[in-house]
């Protein structure tokens, strides 16, 4: 009897049938568990984000109902609970997060307001190993008109833009100074703004000389072309060619110079209102033309009023506007069909995205408008110079440019965000 026990028991040991039918329902346990988790855990970056968005929204409201309607506190944190309640409504999906009330701190000196909510998204298969939910903790602070601006716009003053395109231009970057620099201070911090109207050329006006060595105030690229996406000083091989130089048969607008930063509104729209349409589409110089507007490395061609803030000071955004209708085609004042891939054509959309890129890199918002584009090639270069898709616009028609340069406007006077 035993021995039949014994038998049995040493031949059941050394039975491996099903072994790995065993170890396969292990790994697939670990595998859902690893898998569960894994997605509770994507649930809970996608809701982080969307929270993280309508708490800053609900922060920048605050702010802003706190300097200009003077609120009180519990005026702030209704308002505060009221937008981020309205941003959060169909917009936290399958995380199917639950937030508790928000948290305030105000801080009047500064018209800051800092927000803070928690959140718990439950878990799906996380609970298996007694995890059933996940807590996040969101911050945001906003304050209002904190910081200086220095904003920058690339003006397209070429052939095209003549008639009631033009008329369009300049009533659209009007309301874009008037919202910028009201006619009643705010004291929300010192704002500049310059002109960089383009065609095949740049008028370089009285800085000619600064910037070229000669009296010419037409300049187009730099002497030696490996400087042009840069905003070193024009010095030397760095400085700015003139049309002798460059030959060429387009020349720059001779009825729009530039402006350096200034915060004279009657001198910004008297020299807009001045500007007359005329030539080519060398896009890539209005774009440097910006940039050398806000860079500190120009300082010394600019009056002292004039001179950009050093980068990432801590207190001041530096803006390019940078607008066109057309496609940039136009490289030592020589054209190419718009349709073609000719080498102008390729040289100045490959100069115009180095240059936005270099910008990028230096701390500067890029906003770009198309107006009545119909080239895909040139909505390309729009997009692609642009500070994110959410700072790319396009106007098709002159209302719209209107309404388009007012909302980046409002935009640039929006709160500067801290979290």
């Amino acid at each position: 009897m035993w021995s039949w026990v014994v038998t049995g028991v040493r031949a059941f040991r050394k039975d491996e049938q099903g072994t790995v039918a065993v170890i396969f329902a292990l790994v697939a346990i670990i595998l859902l568990v690893v898998g569960g988790l894994a997605l509770d855990t994507g649930r809970a970056y996608v809701a982080r984000a969307r929270i993280s968005a309508a708490l800053d929204a609900a922060a920048l409201a605050a702010a802003k109902g706190l300097r200009l309607q003077n609120l009180d506190n519990d005026e702030v944190l209704s308002l505060a609970q009221r937008v981020f309640n309205a941003n959060m409504q169909g917009n936290v999906g399958s995380t199917q997060a639950s937030t508790t009330q928000l948290g305030v701190e105000i801080d009047r000196a500064s018209a800051g307001v800092t927000l803070n909510v928690d959140a718990a998204i439950p878990t799906t298969l996380g609970r298996v190993i007694g995890i059933r939910e996940t807590q996040l903790n969101n911050v945001s602070e906003a304050k209002y008109g904190s910081g200086d601006l220095e904003v920058a716009i690339q003006l397209d003053v070429t052939g095209s833009m003549f008639g009631s395109k033009m008329v369009a231009l300049k009533d659209a970057t009007k309301r874009l100074i008037d919202t910028l620099i009201p006619d009643q201070d705010t004291g929300d911090g010192k704002v500049r703004i310059a002109l960089a109207p383009f065609s095949g050329g740049v008028n370089a006006g009285h800085y000619a000389y600064d910037v070229s060595g000669q009296s010419s105030p037409c300049v187009y690229e730099r002497l030696d072309p490996s400087y042009q996406a840069t905003d070193l000083p024009p010095i030397g091989a760095q400085r700015l060619a003139t049309k002798s130089e460059v030959g060429g048969q387009h020349v720059c607008p001779t009825l729009a110079p530039v402006l350096p930063l200034t915060d004279d509104k009657l001198l910004l729209e008297t020299t807009l209102e001045s500007y007359r349409a005329g030539g080519a589409t060398a896009g890539h110089l209005g774009a440097a033309w910006s940039w050398y507007m806000l860079s500190p490395k120009w300082s010394s061609v600019w009056p002292s009023s004039s001179r950009p803030e050093p980068y990432d000071d801590g207190r001041t955004t530096k803006v390019a506007v940078l607008m066109t209708d057309g496609q940039y085609n136009t490289y030592h004042a020589k054209s190419s069909n718009v349709h073609s891939n000719g080498e102008s054509l390729l040289k100045s959309v490959a100069a115009a995205k180095d240059t936005c890129d270099e910008m990028k890199k230096k701390g500067i918002i890029i906003y770009t408008v198309g107006f009545q584009l119909n080239l895909e090639r040139a909505k390309e270069v729009m997009e692609y110079c642009a500070s994110g898709s959410n700072r790319s616009f396009s106007a098709d028609s002159d209302s719209e440019l209107l309404m388009t340069f007012h909302s980046i406007a409002v935009s640039i006077a929006q709160l500067r965000l801290t979290r």
